[in-house]
């Protein structure tokens, strides 16, 4: 700042913070410009540590905000855009907490106070410069007093700003370009001349130090720097001895290049520019641009009109080159080559510039001369200058100014097809009062099973500033569709719903996603701020929910066979549609003779977990020399197939609406081995799928070949009432206390091979799944689950009971009581009575009384005139030790309460006593000795094992007996006390030839 100034006294590092005026003393101008300085200081700062480095206000109206450059005929982003239309916005700016503005959007390549052309093509950084620069009256007469008559008073700085290209490297964006570009200029020492010794006592020395006899305010600048080297001028007076250039025209005077005319002089001589002065002509322009004027000697000077030669022969050819406000500035002296060693300005004054740093046109120092000085409250008689010193000297200090201040405002590239935007380097924020935000705190990504609500509400949260706000009304929706919920109100709505912050600024919503057909499987719900006309304020916030489905859950195969899956819907659906291969019935049959069928058709049934498979190939494969032949469903079946229509060695057969296929089968026995028993297998398999293939069995039997077994006869519960097969019974039917069935049999079995054996059970159907289970597989109940209720089994002669452990009328109760309980919660949807029990006897593990026999439980079974199936009894020997089962309802629903049962099963025609039969196997007491009254008809092996456990030796007699079954006892006879003679049928001959 070329001002008429005392000194320039403001250091920030002093932390003044401001000036304080006393009464009765001198005002100075430094101290007047000092608390300027501390006031703006405050202010940069504080801004700067608010704003950061730079930074302006985001904008309202969806424009590109402050100092944005763009396309200035789309407003838009630069995109392949021309020279000319490259400009900059208008608005407010902070860079290192100065404020910039500007008015009006203007050209970059035509700005106030630049004018930079284009450059070439390539990357540039588009940056910020700012700086202060002084406003006097030769540039704004305004400033002036007119009532004054001339004589100006106080002048302004003024903020000015630049938008620059600097050349960037390919591929650096605006991190890289932030902060680049800075200087570090060139350090100025100063030092006064010390006076020469001398050893003359005769001789008068100078005292040293400043000589001049006026106080003066030098100011040393950089004029030029050309080609890497720098010059250097200076004034006593800070450059403020300047005049306005009316008039730059050729001299008439001999041996001068041109003549300047000024408009005044100064205040007298020691402020005007007079004969041999050197001057500048230059202008603000020409300064704020970093431009050097155009230095010359004064040779002539008359009043106003200046007679120079120009020095270097350089010199404007107009006044319109020279800029808009012309000036003729007075310096003490031509520019001098900066350099490290120290040069003398005047009256004792040296400085020197020390190596390191880059100067540039226009760095100045201010060096206040003062005629004395304060020494320890002493005025000094010799002069000094105010200038740090250290131990070691004059301290080297950087340029007191001009500052320039710079921000990285975007990245342009330049192609032949014009300047396209990389990146805005900008950072705009929002007032302190539009702090005011919504953000997402918790709910967000969660997943649930159709129908039912997130687990967790989602929570939003309005803050300004950090602080919370409380009450705020956020408007909430689910455009996918479902239910929203306050928490305050126990049912949702439909959306939208509009909450409202707590205490801790924090809105809660619950949220049930849409369910069905086509809903789909991530959902969103946008919840935005509302002001208080109900309009949307700020962006929306988005969360997304999704539905638990098992066609977005991915899995990994563990075989070949599910390799086309990629989903656990996939698996599923393949898995529920994969059909399997079941035997219905057929197997184990026997034949009379070759040639002959098998009594019943061989069925299959066809089906996958959802049910029948209706129209499946089921391929039946005979042997060598076997038949086999596709029959209706109903299983009639033809005598012999062989000359049958359609008979062959394999047939297809397509499954019914039952998902069932039946064949006739002719089984081949020539292929058994000799003295083997003579068998014969029919496969069955499904020729479109890998399942397994099923196999049946039949064996050639003549007739008599085989030998019976043991029958049931009939099968009661304790209460008297009999178990009929597919009917349904109540607690009056079953008893209350010892509750259990009976099967009477034609033959009395070994009691070890059934008491305490698990070969009877009563097995339980229940809905699954149910209770815990439901969280996993879902509910209502969609399948059944078999369970066995505890109880025990014993036999006595031509009886076996079963009972349960605990009363079975208390444990069907408690089932009913948890069902109904169940469909009560909506876990159940089938109805809860009648039960389904089914009562089974493995005849297989029922020895008769001869080792050699067998409990045969297989039974027939016909409908009766109500469409129940009922066996017919007794038992066949269809299937040596085959198991006997019958299925019974149970209900409580019109049946007899429960309560004492109303008959009681009579043991009498079993000859057995109930309290001995129901004796359990631990308490069981030992037989002693062989009971003689007892042996008759029972088998030889029984006989035999009482024997065993009687201590008694058997003398075995075998007799005919025509019409008795073999080993029969006949009847005994004692020998002794150790032996017995038993006498035992030999058996019915067999007529020669027969079978």
């Amino acid at each position: 700042m070329h001002a008429d100034l005392t000194r320039w006294t403001f250091d920030p590092a002093k932390g003044y913070r401001s000036v304080l005026l006393q009464q009765g003393r001198v005002l100075l101008d430094a101290e007047w410009n000092e608390q300027a300085s501390i006031a703006a200081h405050h202010d940069e700062t504080r801004t700067a540590d608010v704003v950061g480095a730079d930074g302006g206000p985001a904008p309202h109206d969806g424009g590109p905000g402050p100092f944005a450059v763009v396309d200035d005929s789309t407003g838009l982003a630069p995109s392949g855009t021309a020279w000319g239309d490259l400009a900059v916005t208008g608005g407010r700016y902070y860079v290192d907490g100065v404020l910039v503005e500007s008015a009006a959007t203007v050209p970059l390549g035509d700005q106030p106070y630049l004018e930079p052309g284009e450059p070439g093509t390539g990357r540039w950084a588009v940056r910020l410069d700012v700086l202060d620069r002084l406003v006097t009256p030769d540039e704004r007469p305004e400033l002036l007093e007119s009532a004054l008559g001339g004589p100006d008073t106080a002048l302004r700085t003024q903020t000015v700003w630049q938008v620059r290209l600097d050349a960037a490297t390919p591929g650096q964006v605006c991190s890289d370009v932030a902060g680049a570009g800075a200087r570090t200029p060139r350090k100025l020492r100063v030092r006064l001349q010390q006076a020469a010794a001398t050893d003359d006592p005769c001789s008068i020395t100078s005292g040293g130090g400043f000589t001049r006899l006026e106080n003066q305010l030098y100011r040393v600048e950089v004029h030029d720097v050309v080609g890497g080297t720098a010059r250097w001028v200076w004034s006593r007076e800070n450059g403020s001895v300047v005049a306005g250039l009316d008039k730059l025209e050729d001299s008439p005077l001999n041996g001068t290049l041109a003549q300047l005319t000024v408009d005044r002089t100064g205040r007298d001589d020691e402020l005007s520019i007079g004969q041999d002065d050197w001057v500048e002509v230059t202008s603000p322009q020409r300064q704020v641009r970093g431009l050097p004027g155009w230095m010359a000697q004064v040779t002539d000077q008359f009043d106003t009109e200046l007679h120079v030669d120009w020095l270097d022969g350089s010199h404007p050819a107009s006044l319109a080159e020279v800029g808009g406000t012309p000036l003729v500035r007075r310096w003490e002296g031509p520019p001098t080559d900066v350099k490290t060693t120290y040069a003398a300005l005047e009256a004792g004054i040296e400085v020197s510039f020390p190596a390191g740093g880059e100067p540039a046109v226009g760095d100045y120092w201010l060096v206040p001369a003062r005629t004395s000085r304060l020494a320890y409250g002493v005025v000094a008689t010799h002069g000094t200058v105010e200038w740090p010193w250290s131990g070691a000297g004059s301290v080297a200090l950087p340029p007191l100014g001009p500052v320039r201040h710079s921000a990285a405002l975007a990245v342009l590239d330049r192609t032949s097809a014009g300047w396209t935007l990389v990146g805005d380097c900008r950072h705009l924020f929002p007032a302190l009062t539009e702090m005011v935000s919504i953000d997402l705190v918790g709910g967000d990504g969660q997943e649930a099973l159709p129908g039912s609500e997130l687990a967790q509400p989602v929570r939003l949260v309005v803050r300004n500033g950090g602080l919370p706000v409380v009450g705020a009304p956020v408007h909430v929706s689910a455009p996918d569709g479902g239910m929203l919920r306050d928490p305050d109100e126990p049912t949702p709505a439909t959306t939208p719903l509009t909450v409202r912050t707590d205490a801790d600024g924090v809105a809660e919503v619950w949220w049930t996603l849409l369910a069905g057909t086509g809903a789909p499987t991530t959902q969103t719900l946008v919840a935005h701020r509302e002001d208080d006309h109900g309009a949307a304020v700020g962006v929306d916030v988005v969360v997304t929910g999704r539905l638990s489905v098992a066609k977005e859950v991915a899995w990994t195969p563990p075989c070949p066979a599910f390799g086309a899956t990629g989903t656990v819907q996939e698996a599923l659906d393949q898995l529920a549609t994969t059909p399997s291969l079941r035997l219905l019935g057929g197997d184990g049959q026997e034949v009379a003779e070759p040639g002959a069928t098998v009594p019943r058709a061989v069925r299959v049934a066809v089906d996958s977990p959802c049910g029948p498979v209706v129209g499946a190939r089921v391929t039946a494969t005979a042997s060598k020399g076997a038949l086999v032949l596709v029959v209706p469903g109903d299983g009639a079946v033809p005598g012999k197939l062989s000359g049958a229509a359609g008979a062959a060695a394999s047939a297809t057969a397509t499954t019914d609406k039952a998902g069932v296929a039946a064949f006739a089968w002719q089984p081949s026995f020539s292929s058994a081995a000799p003295g083997s028993p003579a068998s014969d297998v029919l496969s069955l398999a499904l020729p479109d799928s890998d399942e397994a293939t099923v196999r049946v069995t039949a064996q050639l039997d003549p007739p008599g070949s085989r030998v019976g077994g043991v029958h049931v006869q009939e099968v009661t519960f304790f209460t008297g009432t009999e178990l009929v097969n597919d009917h349904t019974y109540g607690f009056a039917d079953i008893g209350t206390q010892t509750s259990g069935i009976a099967v009477g049999l034609d033959a009395p079995v070994q009691q070890a091979s059934v008491q305490g054996k698990p070969v009877a059970r009563l097995l339980l159907d229940l809905p699954w799944p149910a209770g815990p289970e439901t969280e996993m597989f879902g509910a209502p109940a969609w399948a059944r689950r078999t369970v066995e209720i505890a109880g025990e089994t014993n036999a006595d002669g031509p009886l076996i009971v079963w009972w349960s452990v605990r009363p079975l009328s208390a444990v069907l109760a408690d089932v009913l009581q948890r069902l109904r309980e169940l469909k009560e919660a909506g876990q159940l949807a089938e109805p809860v009575v009648p039960l389904l029990l089914r009562f089974q006897l493995d005849g297989w593990a029922v020895l008769g009384e001869d080792d050699g026999t067998h409990l045969n439980g297989h039974t027939d079974a016909v409908l009766d005139d109500k469409g129940r199936t009922r066996l017919v009894l007794p038992s066949t020997d269809a299937v040596t030790g085959g198991r006997f089962e019958t299925w019974f309802w149970f209900s409580d629903e019109g049946t007899q309460a429960v309560g004492p049962s109303s008959g009681r099963l009579d043991l009498t025609r079993f000859g057995t006593e109930t309290g001995r039969l129901l004796t359990r196997l631990s308490e069981r007491r030992g037989v002693t000795r062989l009971p003689l009254d007892d042996l008759p008809g029972r088998t030889l092996g029984f006989v035999e094992r009482r024997a065993v456990d009687a201590g008694v030796t058997l003398d075995v007699v075998e007799e005919d007996a025509p019409d008795v079954r073999r080993n029969t006892v006949l009847g005994t006879e004692l020998l002794s006390d150790d032996v017995l003679r038993v006498r035992v049928s030999r058996g019915a001959a067999r007529p020669v030839g027969d079978g």
